[in-house]
Formats: structure tokens, sequence, C-alpha cells
């Protein structure tokens, strides 16, 4: 018989190349990804060195401005003339020159620092803060001295005896630098002078932000669009924007709460500029670098919206993505016209198979067509076989219903003389044994003193066997009767059982020294009359051969499937098993123990109508074992065999 293999239809892309496509489209994946990271590190390495480059000069010019302002607050507090005045203006100093002079000197001085270098306003104020000169105008001096800021500025420096300078809210919430030097005591004592080296007053710069440092910071180094450099003023829990913001709009002030500069303006320091991507004030990304001017307590912060920062890069990704792509679909390209090529190939190879298989098939139908024909008439022979063969067998199933009919009353009237014997035994036996016994105990009761001795014994001996006849009479009706009685299962407990038929025994074991062990017995379904009947006859047996024991033991347990009986009485020899369970079969004298020999007859009836077996394992002088099943099973052990 030919097997025919039919060529199949060809993949459209084979395993192969989609393995190749798939690692090809992830090296060139891969390769796009690593480009375009080196290229965003670049990027960023670009703008933090820019932005760094910026934060670092700003705040170099800035530094530069305030270092000014400081030598010209220095220079003026050297000024002899202010010294002087204060000395004077204390008490301290006995000058031939008056003090309306000196006033005029130091006011024409600080008139020309502020002229030269406009200054806003210019202070000289005695250790107790009170104006001894001024050269600002009245509002501006008024606001400025009334300033908190100004008074713990000019407390700081009176205290430490050294330059102080900070950033103060002057007219219309302008901010100002106020720079501050402490005027210093004479290092002489001329008995009218104070104690060297100690204040006697402060001179005073105040500086708007919008003159020198605003200019500073405003000045553009790096070219961009979205560029801004602030000046981010620290305070104690909080910060504030100390130059003026270019992009704030009205809604600006609702989105500081996402502003993250000045979360990190608190960490920056003076030395170098700090570079990171935050949150500004208007809630955009931004790069930003930040450097710390300390005398101030404020942040220099150069920042460049993120979105420009990465222009140039997202073009350049962009463009590296499209030529990744057509790199790709070129890859693509390459290989489906391979795969169509390599499917071409292969379906000019399955047509040219599939014709070779034609061919095949066609020389394969005629020889099956040939094949089929023939076993048309062998299944034609074997039906015309196979009616002839069920006719047979309906005419044997005929005559076999026949014979069973046949049979059927043959047996009921087996069982009914069956019946009439039982019955005829029953009584017609009976009758003649009872008077048997009668007229030998009156001849015993009698003409006991006329008899001998010996005739006396015989006359016992005929006594005693009509008896045992009898008893042999009731045991032969027992066994008939008992394959005739129906079989009633149910759920029953054999360890109930057990404890009863004991019970029932009590008479046997009378005056003996007996034990007992019951074992756990499991639930099983059968007669429970009949099953006390089977405990009753081997616990009766374990008793009577067990008699010669000093102490009778006896054991009911279950070993695997297999309910069981044990003694330690005289045993039996197995070679002799097989009549165990026979009719009037006894393997003891029965001078020595008392029974008829249809016990355990009837055990082997009762199990083997519950559909089980029963089987005995003993050894001479050690004891014996009895075995039953209620049921289909195996034996509990491999050397025990069915007797």
């Amino acid at each position: 018989m030919h097997r025919i293999a039919l060529a199949g239809r060809p993949s459209w892309l084979p395993n192969s190349h989609i393995l190749a496509l798939v690692l090809g489209t992830a090296v060139i994946a891969g390769f796009v990804a690593y480009v375009a990271r080196r290229d965003y590190q670049t990027t960023l390495t670009l703008w933090k060195s820019e932005l760094a480059t910026d934060v670092g000069y700003r705040t170099w010019a800035l530094r530069n401005s305030l270092q000014q302002s400081q030598d010209d607050a220095h220079v003026l507090a050297a000024f002899a003339s202010a010294r002087a005045l204060l000395l004077v203006k204390a008490g301290r100093s006995a000058q031939s020159i008056p003090r309306a002079i000196l006033q005029e000197q130091v006011s024409s001085l600080f008139g020309e620092y502020r002229k030269i270098y406009e200054y806003g306003a210019l202070y000289l104020l005695d250790e107790e803060g009170r104006v001894v000169v001024q050269e600002a105008d009245a509002a501006s001096s008024n606001s400025m001295l009334r300033s908190p800021k100004f008074q713990e500025v000019f407390g700081s420096a009176i205290r430490s005896r050294h330059y102080a300078v900070a950033l103060v809210r002057g007219v219309e919430q302008e901010l100002a630098l106020i720079f501050m030097m402490p005027v210093l005591a004479p290092g002489t004592t001329d008995g009218a002078g104070g104690t060297p080296d100690s204040p006697i007053g402060v001179v005073a710069l105040v500086d708007p932000l919008a003159r020198d440092l605003l200019p500073l910071l405003n000045a553009r180094s790096v070219g961009t669009r979205t560029g801004e450099t602030m000046l981010l003023q620290l305070e104690a829990g909080g910060y504030r924007y100390a130059s003026p913001r270019p992009y704030a709009d009205g809604s600006a002030d609702r989105r500081l709460r996402s502003d993250t500069l000045w979360q990190a303006a608190s960490s920056a320091v003076d030395d170098h500029a700090v570079f990171a991507r935050f949150t500004d004030y208007r809630g955009n990304d931004v790069m930003a670098a930040l450097q710390k001017i300390p005398s101030i307590n404020s942040v220099v912060v150069c920042k460049v919206d993120s979105k420009e920062v990465l222009a140039d890069f997202q073009r350049v990704v962009r463009i590296e993505t499209m030529a990744a792509a057509s790199i790709l679909l070129a890859y693509v390209g390459m290989i489906l016209m391979h795969s169509r090529q390599a499917i071409a190939r292969e379906t000019r190879e399955g047509l040219m198979r599939q014709q070779v298989l034609n061919q095949t098939l066609e020389t394969t139908v005629v020889e099956r067509t040939g094949q089929l024909a023939q076993t048309n008439r062998q299944l034609h022979q074997e039906l015309v076989e196979r009616q002839r063969a069920e006719e047979e067998v309906r005419t044997l199933n005929t005559e076999l219903d026949q014979r069973v009919h046949e049979r059927t009353i043959e047996l009921e009237a087996a069982n009914k003389e069956l019946e009439a014997f039982s019955y005829s035994i029953s009584h017609d036996l009976r009758a003649p044994l009872r008077r048997i016994v009668g007229f030998v105990t009156i001849l015993v009761e009698d003409y006991a003193s006329e008899l001998p001795e010996k005739a006396q014994q015989f006359l016992q001996r005929v006594s005693k066997n009509a008896v045992e006849m009898g008893e042999l009479i009731d045991c032969l009706l027992a066994f008939s009767r008992l394959g005739r009685q129906p079989v009633h299962k149910q759920e029953v407990a054999p360890g109930q059982i057990v404890r009863e038929a004991w019970q029932d025994l009590c008479t046997e074991r009378g005056g003996r020294r007996v034990e007992i062990a019951i074992g756990e017995l499991r639930h099983c379904q059968a007669d429970p009359i009949l099953l006390k009947q089977v405990f009753i006859n081997f616990l009766s047996n374990a008793l009577k051969y067990s008699r010669t024991r000093e102490i009778t033991r006896i054991e009911v347990g279950m070993d695997g499937g297999a309910y069981f009986v044990r003694d330690n009485g005289v045993g039996f020899d197995m070679s002799y098993g097989g009549k165990l369970f026979g009719v009037f079969q006894r393997l003891h004298r029965a001078e020595d123990y008392e029974g008829t020999g249809v016990g355990l007859a009837l055990v082997q009836r009762i199990i083997q109508r519950h559909g089980g077996r029963v089987w005995a394992h003993a050894v001479e002088n050690q004891g014996a074992t009895f075995y039953f099943t209620l049921g289909p099973g195996v034996l509990a052990d491999a050397d025990r065999v069915p007797v």
C-alpha cells in the first residue's frame, strides 16, 4: 500500500528570513538609539559648557561691581573729615575745625561720589543710626532709613566692625544694594577720643539694582531665543526673584508652585556652576546653570528652554530616524525579494514533484481498483457465509431456548422432589428415631436391675447413636434449606455482629480462661443473620479445638480485604485441608471433639452465596486461622491457598 505525500503550499516568509528581518531591525534600531543617545549627551555637554561659562562670567562681573562699591565705601569710611565729624558730633574730639566746615567737606565728597558713580544715596550715620550727612532725595532717604532690612544691616556692621552688604526694598518697592562700612575711631588716644578701633559710625552707599547689576545680568552672551539670566535672592524659608522676569505673564504666579529652581538654588556653591534640568517660574522645562554670590545671599541663574536646547538634537534625530527607516525598508525589500525568488523556486520544484506524484497516483489508482474488485468478491462470499452462519446461530438459539425450558421444568421437579425428600426425612425418619430413644429409655429405667451391665452399655450406645443421627438429620436439613433461603444484603458492622455471636457462646466458654481480641473490622454489604452464623461457627470451632490450652486466645480482625478468626488450638495438617469444608468431613476423631461435620460446610455455602471465598491456614499444635471475603477480591498473603 503506497503512501502519497502531496506538496504543500510554500510559506510566504521562511523562518530564517523572519529571523534575519528581526535581527536586522534590532541592529538598526539599536544603532539609531546609540547615535541618538550620543548626540543627546553631546548636546547636553555643549549647553552645559555654554551656560556654565555664561553664569561664571556674570557672577565674576557682579562680584567685581560689588567689590568696586565695597572699595568706594572703604575710601569714604577712611576719609579723615568724616571720622572727625563723627567724633565732634559725639563730643569725643577737640578739633579746631568747625563742625560746619567738616560737614561741608564730607557732603562735597559724598556729592562727587554720587555724581561720578551714580549711587542712589550716600549716608554718614553715627553709631546710633542717626543721619549726619546724606546725599539723597528726601523721599528715598526716609523710605530707605525706615526699612527693617536697613536697620538689620546697620546693626550687623556696628557689631561685627566689618563691611556688610544686602538687598533692600526702596522707594516704590524697587530693590537696591546697601553697602555699609563702619567708621572706626582713630588708633591714638588723645584724652578726648574713644576706644581705639571702636565703630563711631557707618558710611552707607545705596546703589539701585537697575543701575549697575541688572545691565550686567541682561547683557546677552549666548545667542538664544528663550535664554534668561536672573538673580534669585534667598530668604529665610523661601526665595524671590530680585531681577525682572521678562517672560512672565498673568498666570506665572499661579505656576510658581512648580518652580524647582529655588530648591536647587539653596544648594548652589560659589566656586563653580551647578547644571541640571529644572522647571522655571512659567512651569516650562529648562536647562539652567546656577552659581552663588554669598555676599548678597543670592544666586545667578542662566537658563534656556529645553525645547530650544533640544531642537537641533530632535531635528538630527528625525533625520537619523528617516535614514534608518530608509535603510530598514531597503533591507526588508531585499529580504522579500530573496524570499520571493525562493518561493518561486520552491513552487517550480513543487509543480515537478506534483507531476511525479500524479503519475504515481494514477498507477496506484489502477492497482487499487483491481484490489478493490477482488476485495468486493471476497466480501460477497463472506457475506453469504455470514448469513448462513447467522441462520445456524438462530437455529441453535431456538434449540438452546427449548433445552433451557426443559431443564427448568426438570429443575423445578427436582426441587419439588428435594422438598418432598426433606419433608420425608424430617417426619418419616424423626419418628422411628424418637421411638427408638423412647424404648431404650424405658428399658434402662424399668428393667435396669434385670439387665446385665454390658446390656445396659449397649442400650446407652444405641440411645446415643440415635441422638447423633437426629442431629445429623437436623444439620442436613439446615444445609438443604440454606441453598433455598434468600440473601438480604445490607450495610452491616461486622464488629458488632462478632460481639453478639460471642455473647451467644457464653455457655460454651463457661469456667474456661478465654482471651479474645476484636480488631477494627470494615463495614460491608451482607445478610446480618447469615454473617452472624458464620462468626458463631468459627468462634465455636476456635473454643472447641483450643479446650486443651490453659489459656484460650482468639483474635478476630482483617488482613487486607479479608476477615479472619485465629485461635491457638490444636490446628490441623494442611495436606488434608481439601476435606475441611465438605459435608460430614472431619479431620479429628469424634471421640476427642464432638460435632457433626456440617458447620464449616454451612459457612462455605453462606460465603459462596455472598460472592466471596473462604480458606484456612493452620499448623498442627500451633493453632488455625480461617479467612473469608464477602465479594470478589485478592488473597491477603501469597502463601495462603483457598481450600
